[in-house]
């Protein structure tokens, strides 16, 4: 959210925040399907483009919280954003 807002968002932010969350639960999903820790749900095909599009998705989370006006979010979000994209970025390869 850029820092722009304080500890308690706006209830329009928070249903953004939600599904922020939901997609990152999917991602945990995803990666954990794909290393074999968790039983498969989608097919193994559909699950490595998937680790791709995530890939893609949270190198360019980085590069957005590179930009970000926080410094919080860029010195502790944008090296979490980078390290998730490389495992993504991984697991797609190696699948």
């Amino acid at each position: 959210m850029g820092g722009r807002f304080g500890k308690i968002w706006p209830p329009k932010i928070r249903i953004i925040g939600l599904t922020q969350l939901l997609t990152q639960m999917f991602a945990l999903y995803i990666i954990l399907a794909a290393g074999t820790s968790i039983p498969y749900l989608i097919n193994y095909s559909t699950n490595r483009v998937i680790c791709f599009v995530f890939a893609v998705f949270f190198f360019g989370n980085t590069f957005l919280n590179f930009f970000s006006p926080s410094k919080k979010e860029k010195v502790v979000m944008t090296p979490m954003s980078l390290i998730s994209a490389v495992c993504f970025l991984i697991v797609g390869i190696c699948m």
